[in-house]
């Protein structure tokens, strides 16, 4: 019944994309799958850590609202329902302020990665305080908004601290994005060739992160090749439909005086959000080509991917309301399902279909 009630409110939310109400409401079905599920992975963990939150030795800012918690009685549940909101509620204002069409990116995001951040809470948080943060960097390239993202990020590495990654954002955000592709992938490539000497000067630059690294970094959680690869080709595809979403929404701002593409002086008079947060994503998406090396250590690190899917899904979502060709948003949009499709398989139901995808759906307190 759970699964007809997501089908019947998606299919709502992608037809009346621009409903307020109709988006909010989806959003709530969320924090009702993700907070009252019983058996998904991981929340056997997260009751224990609630348990013994210094024992734990987990990121700082989530075991002092741990503590927090526990000392004013609130129980586990109460407590996931408050951090699992407040993280939605982050989600919702991004999704609402930053997107043209806000019901098609939430359901792509419903399709992926809903469900395996139900599973992951600490990164899912993390990843909802770096998706406010760009919608508040792509605003202008001021000191104010960047001091704002800083404390955004920053927020997200309290509770997981693969977030501190983000901080590379800022730099990325002044350099043209051919450079940008060209030092990533060459760094990345030195990474790889050097990963034990890289690893080990992260362990002395920040050593509070130096346990993270000890338990991820052993030859029995190393990720195999052919899962490399798989990530290779998945942050490429990315990586090329935000591109193709970029020309879409900058095909769209040029004057009658531009034939093809609107120019840097244009886009630089005008000064639209949508295209400078287009513009931003694909710099982020450039980044990430420096977590494949990472991704070669444990799956673990796919997490940086995961968190900068909602900011591509919103730039997906400004294309497909661009004055593009109505066929070209209807090949895109066919792309785009098909690379989320996809992936939802190769990540969730091909290796978790009872754990963290029929968990949500099947094994909740108050879904049907």
């Amino acid at each position: 019944m759970s699964y007809l009630l997501f089908l019947g409110m998606g299919s709502l939310t992608a037809i009346f994309r621009k409903n307020r109400v109709i988006c909010s409401i989806l959003v709530f079905l969320f924090w009702i799958a993700m907070t009252f599920n019983t058996l998904i992975a991981d929340r056997g963990q997260y009751q224990k850590f609630y348990s013994d939150p210094v024992a734990a030795k987990e990121e700082w800012g989530y075991t002092q609202l741990q503590l927090i918690a526990k000392t004013i009685g609130l129980s586990f549940q109460a407590f996931f329902a408050i951090i699992i909101g407040a993280a939605l509620l982050m989600i919702l204002y991004t999704v609402l302020r930053a997107s043209l069409n806000p019901g098609w990116t939430l359901v792509l995001y419903l399709i992926f990665p809903f469900t395996m951040d139900a599973a992951q809470v600490r990164s899912f948080v993390a990843a909802a305080f770096i998706a406010t943060g760009l919608v508040v960097l792509a605003k202008d390239r001021s000191l104010s908004s960047i001091v704002k993202y800083l404390a955004l990020v920053t927020g997200g590495v309290m509770f997981h601290y693969s977030a501190i990654f983000f901080y590379l954002v800022v730099i990325a955000y002044f350099v043209p994005t051919a450079v940008l592709y060209l030092a990533t992938t060459l760094f990345a490539l030195f990474t790889a060739s050097n990963l034990n000497n890289v690893i080990r000067f992260v362990g002395r630059l920040l050593p509070f992160i130096d346990y993270k690294i000890k338990r991820y970094y052993h030859a029995d959680s190393m990720t195999a090749p052919a899962e490399i690869k798989g990530y290779t080709i998945y942050l490429i595809l990315l990586s090329l439909l935000a591109l193709i979403a970029w020309l879409m929404i900058r095909h769209s701002l040029k004057n009658p005086n531009e034939r093809f593409f609107a120019s840097k002086q244009h886009l630089a008079k005008i000064n639209n959000y949508y295209y400078n947060h287009a513009d931003l994503v694909i710099k982020v998406n450039a980044s990430l080509m420096l977590a494949l090396p990472l991704l070669s250590i444990s799956v673990s690190f796919d997490r940086l991917i995961r968190a900068c899917l909602l900011s591509n899904y919103i730039l997906f979502a400004n294309a497909l309301g661009s004055k593009a060709s109505w066929w070209v948003k209807t090949l895109f949009a066919i792309a785009c399902l098909l690379f989320v499709g996809y992936y939802f398989n190769f990540y969730i139901y091909s290796r978790f279909p009872e754990v963290v995808f029929r968990s949500v759906f099947e094994q909740n307190l108050f879904l049907p």
